[in-house]
């Protein structure tokens, strides 16, 4: 359908047969614009967003298997992030929406956290313990091994952090599920 400008003072058009006539095409494009589809925001708003994305997810995954990995080489060498014996769970990963930050979740051993000689006090002193000797040279030494094993590609900054109660109970009931 080809249209045809009537006249330059008024700024009408006509298109295809007798008197049809449409208003000029920067008019339309303004209406178009304002029109209810147009005014919604291309980013979705943060109540839409139902937690990680793949490539976090992905990124989690990584991070968790290479961590792993790197703490069981670590605890033959260095027993330093072990307790009795055992090296410290690692959890969880949790790596912000930016991916350059991660949060590696750990806990104490299976063995010390099913003890029941151990009293509650005793396990949050081990915990406390645990993570001063993490924060002054047991974490970097983990960061650094992990960090040098994903250097294929920009890793996120990695911090180690206790696992907050609900990780730890969700992680007992796995092992209490797994072992009936």
């Amino acid at each position: 359908m080809s249209c045809l400008k009537v006249s330059n003072r008024r700024r009408e058009w006509r298109c295809g047969g007798e008197g049809s006539r449409i208003e000029a095409p920067v008019y339309v494009a303004v209406q178009i614009q304002a029109s209810k589809n147009t005014k919604k925001s291309l980013l979705t708003p943060l109540e839409e967003l139902e937690g990680p994305s793949n490539r976090q997810r992905s990124e989690e995954n990584r991070i968790l298997t290479v961590a792993t990995d790197c703490l069981d080489q670590m605890s033959m060498k260095d027993p330093s992030l072990c307790v009795h014996g055992d090296p410290i769970l690692l959890l969880g990963v949790e790596v912000k929406p930016s991916l350059r930050m991660a949060y590696l979740y750990w806990a104490l051993p299976y063995s010390v956290l099913l003890n029941d000689s151990l009293t509650k006090n005793q396990k949050h002193y081990l915990q406390f313990k645990m993570q001063q000797i993490i924060d002054e040279k047991g974490g970097v030494m983990l960061q650094r091994r992990i960090t040098a094993v994903l250097s294929s590609y920009f890793s996120p900054r990695l911090k180690l952090k206790a696992a907050p109660e609900i990780m730890l109970h969700d992680a007992l009931k796995d092992l209490y599920d797994f072992s009936e």
